[in-house]
């Protein structure tokens, strides 16, 4: 594989699919999404794609990046009127705000 093909973690192809795929179901209206984090866990079990775990630098910036990519399309996609905001998490949502 050349070097120019290589992005971090993954290759080139495989965050290009990723992001083809993300933005496939942001992008329609039937498809439900619960949160970014969801969205992009249901693309990398889809893709057949391990999730990478935190110690695995490289490829675990390529999954930060790709969530943020997942919250900027939903964004967008929001913006557009194509969903509403339902899938995005308050603070009262989030699993750090609630008792042990």
């Amino acid at each position: 594989m050349l070097l120019k093909e290589i992005v971090n973690g993954l290759d080139y192809e495989h965050n290009e699919l990723i992001k083809k795929t993300i933005r496939k179901y942001v992008n329609d209206p039937h498809v439900t999404i619960d949160s970014a984090v969801g969205l992009v866990k249901k693309v990398y079990a889809e893709l057949g794609i391990e999730i990478p775990k935190f110690g695995d630098s490289a490829k675990y910036n390529d999954y930060e990046d790709i969530n943020i990519f997942a919250v900027k399309e939903l964004q967008k996609s929001t913006e557009k009127g194509v969903r509403d905001d339902s899938w995005k998490i308050t603070k009262d949502d989030s699993p750090f705000n609630k008792d042990v």
